[in-house]
């Protein structure tokens, strides 16, 4: 994007402190928690978060069938999360399909327990009745988004597994920065 723009000046926000604050507060994070990267792709996030809890990590390795959408053809796993409390770690969900895979295969390596700590929570499609389904199976425990994508309090008491992290403030604090002119630099950082 920022190739095909010269006045626009982006900047890539990240919610990854929110979300830690999050884990923490919802006590999902334990001494038996390991983060799970749901792809090679999220591998980077997911050390990140791994390092900054002090948890140890493991990867999902997927072959996909790109014929279909979210279709994942086999997975393996590096790493081990047997009787682990897992926390997957991703951009977004946007069908849920995969995320439903990967929760899959991490209960057949024997998690214990499966948290899901996204930034935005699309739910296309039937992304719902999925969650809502591997959510009675026992293979979801919590998903946890940000507010980018507002889902409102009929929706978080409608569906138990879901838990909103509001961002609204850190979102102004930046608009507000970049208006005055200001570096926003050390609040990507903190």
């Amino acid at each position: 994007i920022v190739g095909f723009s010269k006045k626009a000046k982006l900047d890539n926000l990240h919610a990854s402190r929110h979300i830690i604050k999050a884990l923490n507060s919802f006590n999902i994070i334990d001494e038996n928690t390991v983060m799970v990267a749901p792809d090679v792709g999220s591998a980077e996030t997911v050390r990140y978060y791994s390092r900054e809890l002090k948890k140890e990590m493991a990867m999902i390795v997927k072959e996909r069938d790109y014929s279909k959408p979210s279709t994942v053809v086999s997975a393996q796993l590096v790493g081990t999360v047997k009787d682990k409390n897992v926390v997957i770690v991703d951009d977004m969900i946007a069908t849920g399909g995969t995320l439903i895979a990967a929760c899959k295969t991490l209960k057949d390596f024997g998690a214990k327990s499966i948290n899901v700590a996204v930034t935005f929570p699309f739910f296309n499609g039937s992304a719902i009745e999925k969650i809502d389904q591997a959510y009675k199976d026992g293979i979801i425990t919590t998903i946890i988004g940000t507010n980018a994508v507002w889902r409102g309090d009929e929706f978080k008491n409608s569906h138990p597994w879901y838990k909103e992290i509001n961002i609204t403030r850190y979102f102004g604090k930046v608009i507000f920065e970049i208006n005055h002119r200001n570096s926003i630099s050390a609040m990507l950082r903190s």
